[in-house]
């Protein structure tokens, strides 16, 4: 694997302006960058992280910077604008949308840390990158005076070879809160992280999603924001950033930043399958199109598609509804969100399944796009945020008036 000087990550600042970029904007850009992602999807998936031209790309576009504030730079734009943007960079290459959306939504999260915290990264660089691993292998946690020590390792925090700094989510016993264990989302440059290129799988093989180490790294109290109190309402960042984004119920609307780009793979794979199905027939002649059983598929896939997208933009356009009367989330609506996105992730993945069929031996070529489709949507549907297993036990026990089995939502 190509390795990346860190020192190399000072990227131009790209100016933005917020009251000349819409999201329509933003969409249009992805589209117009669809031709040559695909052409990289396969370099991309072989390198095994986001190649250095994709990322000039993104930054150049903006996407990075949708869900950054605009006190600190950013366009701050409606809330699933992260969801749309995966739609359309999915369907030319998950890895590259998965990348983009995250690095998006972590300026989101960053937006809700002491306004401290913000001012530190993005003061001299308003276009600072942050990665985040919420996956824990090990860790030593000590409370000091003024913060933390940390030593441990995390998992999987994709798109860290181009971030500047990075959020890990810790669960540990805080004597400052009567030794009660509380999980907090911890803050660090990337100069006190160590890298470890760990990233092989077999789907989403291009997001470089490396395990990180520290050791006995400080973490001061202004850099910690715990998790129980981002259920909804005014965070520490809503001093500086009024707007509803940053008063968001983070865990009951986290999934919000993945499931874009499912919806995005599924249709970037019912688009490779329309166009080989029409121009292709079988070895006695007949049109394969022509095949009752075929468009069949084709049409089960696409109304899977197109119900999944509906179901997650009509929340999505709630939230923000919601959001713009000053209305938070109930526990019952948020647990909702989750499940949904969970089923959205469902239809999608069995819409996936449905197509692949019918290409026949070719579609299972595995340098062919529906195959790295195939692998990388499977992938993503394993995330715990889409998992159905998880969001829909979550969505059914609330629904029933049992505890949410996750206190973080």
């Amino acid at each position: 694997m190509e390795t990346l000087d860190r020192n190399d990550l000072a990227m131009p600042e790209i100016t933005l302006n917020p009251d000349q970029t819409t999201l329509d904007d933003i969409l249009e850009r992805a589209r117009a960058l669809l031709p040559v992602l695909r052409k990289r999807a396969t370099s991309t998936e072989r390198l095994r992280r986001l190649p250095d031209d994709t990322h000039r790309d993104f930054i150049e576009a903006g996407f990075y910077r949708i869900m950054q504030p605009r006190a600190f730079g950013g366009l701050e734009l409606p809330f699933g604008s992260q969801t749309a943007l995966g739609t359309e960079l999915a369907r030319a290459c998950g890895s590259s949308s998965w990348v983009a959306t995250l690095f998006a939504c972590h300026a989101w999260i960053l937006g809700m840390f002491d306004p401290q915290a913000q001012a530190e990264v993005w003061d001299e660089q308003p276009g600072a990158l942050v990665a985040s691993s919420f996956l824990c292998q090990k860790s030593q946690i000590t409370r000091v005076t003024g913060g933390i020590r940390l030593t441990g390792q995390w998992r999987y925090s994709s798109g860290v070879d181009h971030a500047h700094w990075l959020i890990v989510l810790a669960a540990f016993d805080d004597p400052l809160l009567d030794g009660r264990r509380a999980f907090h989302y911890l803050l660090m440059p990337m100069r006190d992280v160590r890298v470890e290129d760990t990233w092989y799988s077999t789907g989403m093989a291009g997001t470089g999603s490396n395990d990180v180490f520290m050791d006995d790294v400080f973490i001061p109290e202004h850099r910690m924001l715990e998790a129980v109190g981002l259920r909804g309402g005014p965070t520490p960042g809503s001093a500086v950033n009024p707007g509803y984004l940053y008063s968001q119920p983070l865990f009951g609307t986290f999934s919000f930043n993945l499931v874009g780009n499912v919806i995005g793979l599924a249709r970037g794979a019912a688009e490779v399958v329309i166009e080989a199905l029409t121009a292709r027939t079988s070895i006695t002649g007949a049109t394969i199109s022509a095949q009752q059983s075929i468009q069949l598929r084709v049409a089960d896939a696409l109304s899977g598609i197109n119900a999944a997208q509906a179901l997650v933009f009509r929340n999505r356009d709630e939230i923000i509804a919601d959001g713009l009367a000053g209305r938070i989330a109930d526990l019952p609506t948020r647990a909702r969100y989750r499940g949904d996105n969970g089923f959205a992730t469902r239809l999608c993945v069995d819409a996936v399944d449905q197509l692949v069929p019918a290409l026949g031996a070719r579609g299972l070529e595995a340098g062919h796009p529906l195959q790295r489709i195939w692998r990388d949507i499977h992938t993503v549907s394993q995330h715990i945020a889409l998992t159905w297993d998880v969001q829909g036990s979550i969505y059914g026990a609330v629904a029933l008036g049992y505890p949410c089995p996750d206190p973080r939502v």
